[in-house]
This record gives C-alpha cells, structure tokens and sequence, in this order.
C-alpha cells in the first residue's frame, strides 16, 4: 500500500440526522496516540496527533491509487482516480451485495455525482471492503435493523448486545425508539482483511497472503434515537464513542485511538 501522513484516525462514530436514500457525509476529528521513535529501553515518550475527515480520505485515496494490484476489485469507473472534491458517506440502509445478513455500506461520492462503493464482490465473488461498520439495533427483545456494514455472528447480535426504550403504536408500529449497543468502526487499506467484528486478528495478520499498513479500529458504545414507521427505521440520529487500535505506514507508527468524534 501507499504510505500515507500521520494523523488519518477516527475515534469515535457519530451518526447525524440520516433517512434511507439520501447522502450522508462522514465527518471526523480528534486524536490518537503513538509511541514515539526516539524511545530505547530504559526511556520512551509519546506524542499526540489530530486528525480530521481529510485525513480519512486520504486514507482510502492511498488505498485506491494501489488498486491496480487487485485485479479482480473493479476500478474501470475511476480510471483517474478518486476525486480531489470527494468524500465518504454513509448508506444505513442499503445493500452492498455481500452475504451478510446486515445492512448499510460507505460509498466515495461528490457534488457532481461520481460514486464508488467501499464494499462488496469482487469479479470471482469474494467480499472486500476498506471500511465496516457493526452494531446491532434491538426493540422488542428483537432486532428492528442490523444498521451495519459486516456479517453478525451467527445472524444475531453476538457480540453486539444491546438495550433499548420504545414507544410504538401497536397497530401502525409507528413511534419512537432509543437504543444503546456496541458498535465497531474499522477502516483500513488491505480490502481482504474484512470482519474484524468475529476475526479481531484479522486486523494486524491479514489474511494469510497479505495484510493491512494503515488501521484505525474503534469499539464503542453506540446510541441511536429512531423514529419508526411500520416497524422499520425512518429516520433518527446517533452517537458512537470508543477506543481502538491502530497503526500507519506500515506499523511505523503505532498506538491508540485515544479520543474523537465523527459525524455522517
């Protein structure tokens, strides 16, 4: 992969105001930690960095710019590359093509339209993605919507248990429901070490043939406020704030998500 600059972190996932069908740009800020590389055996510091959406992006720019080598990922509709003016939002309700039993996929987009998505099949078939995201959204002791990007284990919320406070209408299943669960965030650029929700190894080994030099991973507790109508989320707004690992340039700098906020 290409080496990328210092600072492309996320901490935590806020999700904004968001409906089915519409375009939902990621927003971050914050702060990650990192040992320093003038630290020896009897003494070490570390150093702080900020990071913002930018950085993000150019994350995921670096990515694409070696897709060239990932021959069965198509990129015949970027053959310039990613846009200078794009940006990542956020689908909460759509489909990737992947088997998982979840919904939702991030996707590169701008103002005049350009689009491609950060997950899906590749041409033999085999599911990539460079970013995911997995919670589970529960009411009724049952789940109303994945809201992710990545398999679940076993089709239920394993390990993403949650709680939740509704009021709906019994007839029309029309109301308002808050939840609490757990929530993961993993962004990197080896677009085959995916599911880090039931492979954490997957992160820093790969898959065996080769493996990810930029990662940001944070695992958190997410707050969703929904309104639903006919028993389906409509519309509503979140919160998700965690720590995680991570590591740049090829595990030249290494740390810990200490802090941050993002918004789509």
């Amino acid at each position: 992969m290409k080496k990328l600059i210092v600072g492309v972190l996320a901490a935590a996932l806020a999700v904004g105001a968001f409906t089915a069908k519409a375009d939902f740009p990621l927003s971050v800020s914050g702060t990650v930690k990192y040992s320093t590389t003038s630290s020896s055996e009897y003494s070490g510091s570390y150093a702080s960095k900020s990071f913002n959406e930018k950085d993000i992006y150019g994350l995921i720019t670096n990515a694409m710019v070696n897709l060239n080598g990932f021959t069965n990922i198509a990129i015949s509709n970027f053959p310039a590359g990613l846009p200078a003016d794009g940006y990542i939002a956020f689908n909460p309700t759509g489909s990737d093509g992947g088997s998982n039993t979840a919904s939702g996929f991030f996707y590169v987009t701008n103002k005049t339209g350009f689009y491609y998505p950060l997950s899906g099949l590749d041409t033999n078939g085999t599911y990539y993605s460079f970013i995911e995201f997995d919670t589970f959204v529960p009411y009724f002791n049952t789940p109303i919507d994945y809201f992710s990007t990545n398999d679940v284990e076993f089709g239920y919320d394993y390990p993403f248990d949650g709680a939740a406070s509704y009021k709906l209408n019994s007839s029309t299943g029309t109301g308002t429901s808050t939840t609490v669960s757990t929530g993961l965030l993993y962004i990197h650029d080896y677009p085959y070490a995916t599911d880090d929700a039931d492979n954490p190894d997957i992160v820093f080994e790969g898959n065996g043939i080769d493996y990810n030099e930029n990662v940001i991973e944070i695992r958190g507790i997410l707050t969703l406020n929904l309104k639903v109508t006919d028993y389906n989320i409509s519309s509503g707004s979140g919160t998700l704030t965690g720590t995680g690992n991570f590591f740049l340039d090829d595990y030249e700098y290494l740390g810990v998500v200490s802090s941050g906020t993002a918004r789509f």
